[in-house]
């Protein structure tokens, strides 16, 4: 039988940012000046490593300065933004190019990450409806993968099933489907609990709900291989009233108790990746909010107590942890001053990549290998210096050496466990959907049972094949 897809027309409300930054010939040039000048020093080198870098749609410019930046300075990965205007096919021809690049001129570095912020959302309606209004779904790509559930719907099929079916056929299908595309690295279903602005994005406001399903889908993801699950946003944004995108945003709870239940869903998450060893196939994305509980007055980016201290000594995450869009909120209008010192204070405070807008990338190396070589004028030692509120500038230069050679060893030895897409993307001969067939009916069965169950009739009309 044939299947009907619901697509919302909306344009996606997504977790990153609600702006592309569409760059154009003239500036594209950032990627290649001046950045090809190799060091003997590994961990100068690792530099550009440090962000994930916003990739524009794909027909908004040329590819050949991006083509420089893999060949001279390849960046941790890429973000490709703006991608709901851009198949399927498409995705997985560009992200093959660019692999095959990779290994062929940077062989000794392990494959980059290719990342899209794919939650779901695509069928016709969420459980939970907010205040009326329809919010995009969460899934960059416009046509060629399977529509794919609220996370509301996810949480309701745990209580209606007594299982987790729903939550591992949903891993499964992302997993299967964005592998076959190239992308390895996909900013996926939330951790948040489901309040507030995640009442449909988030799984439930049941902590061990969420994590049931959460670690379902990691290992839907582990079983896929050459994938890694990526939850967000540590510590919970559903402790969070207002829209990260907009500015400040600031938790509503004040005590360490309260707090917990935001933060077990991850903890649960990561014990589990750890006991079965599955550890390289999750990352934890952090937000942009400010936990008057676990750091008062400290944005989770910049907070070592948060990142260092609770998600990786306390928590034992072993993975990759990455930003939310650091071009987004309240880093939107900061100048690149303040801008760049954020940069760097994010970084030596515990985040591995840092997800930073494209016309960033080429300043962005410049001011890491400056502070590195120790090449800014006495007046900006000191600006630095204050800023990080150490005691010297050595004291920078010391830290930002050894967390170079500290991440540079972790995310070397995440990404070495996953393959360069180019090695098998050219081996898959089926579309994404046709390689799904038998995932996807499992589904949407499942989807059509549980919307009768709830009485909603939203999905009647979705059939399997």
């Amino acid at each position: 039988m044939r299947y009907l897809i619901f697509l919302i027309a909306a344009f996606s409300l997504v977790s990153c940012g609600k702006k592309s930054h569409s760059i154009d010939t003239e500036t594209h040039t950032y990627v290649a000046a001046i950045l090809d000048e190799k060091s003997e020093d590994p961990e100068k080198l690792y530099i550009p490593q440090v962000f994930l870098m916003e990739h524009p749609s794909i027909e908004d410019s040329s590819t050949e300065p991006i083509k420089d930046a893999i060949k001279y300075n390849p960046p941790g990965g890429f973000v490709l933004w703006n991608s709901e205007r851009n198949t399927a096919s498409e995705t997985r021809e560009i992200i093959q190019e660019y692999s095959a690049l990779h290994q062929k001129t940077n062989s000794d570095i392990p494959p980059l990450l290719y990342s899209i912020d794919y939650e779901g959302g695509h069928l016709k309606n969420g459980i939970t409806t907010t205040k009326g209004k329809r919010t995009g779904a969460i899934a960059r790509i416009k046509s060629g993968l399977t529509p794919l559930a609220w996370g509301d719907w996810l949480g309701e099929s745990l209580d209606y099933f007594e299982d987790n079916r729903l939550c591992q056929l949903h891993g499964s299908l992302m997993a299967k489907e964005l592998k076959s595309i190239g992308i390895n690295y996909p900013l996926a279903n939330v951790s948040d609990l489901a309040i507030y602005y995640f009442r449909r994005r988030g799984i439930s406001t049941n902590p061990l709900k969420v994590s049931e399903c959460t670690k379902a889908i990691l290992d839907s993801f582990a079983l896929e291989k050459d994938i890694i699950f990526v939850t967000k946003h540590f510590p919970g944004l559903g402790s969070i009233k207002t829209d990260t995108h907009n500015g400040d945003s600031i938790s509503s709870i004040t005590t360490k108790e309260e707090m917990n239940n935001h933060l077990f869903p991850f903890r649960d998450l990561i014990v589990h990746s750890n006991t079965t060893k599955t550890s390289h196939n999750l990352s934890v994305m952090t937000g942009h909010g400010i936990y008057p509980a676990l750091d008062p007055n400290v944005k989770t980016n910049e907070s070592k107590k948060i990142k260092q201290d609770i998600l990786i000594d306390k928590f034992g995450f072993q993975g990759i942890s990455v930003t939310d869009a650091m071009w987004m909120g309240v880093y939107e209008k900061e100048s690149w001053n303040n801008l760049k010192k954020i940069y760097l204070k994010t970084f030596l405070t515990g985040s591995d990549l840092l997800m930073i807008p494209g016309y960033r990338f080429k300043s962005s190396i410049i001011y890491f290998r400056s502070v590195y070589d120790g090449n800014l004028s006495e007046v900006e030692k000191e600006d630095i210096t204050q800023f990080l509120e150490v005691e010297s500038f050595r004291e920078v230069q010391k830290e930002l050496k050894k967390r170079l050679a500290l991440v540079k060893q972790r995310a070397y030895a995440v990404r070495s466990k996953i393959d360069y897409p180019a090695n098998y993307l050219s081996e898959i001969d089926q579309e994404p959907m046709e390689l799904s067939r038998e995932l996807r009916n499992s589904y949407y069965k499942l989807l059509v049972e549980l919307d009768r169950a709830l009485g909603l009739n939203v999905l009647s009309d979705l059939t399997e094949e």
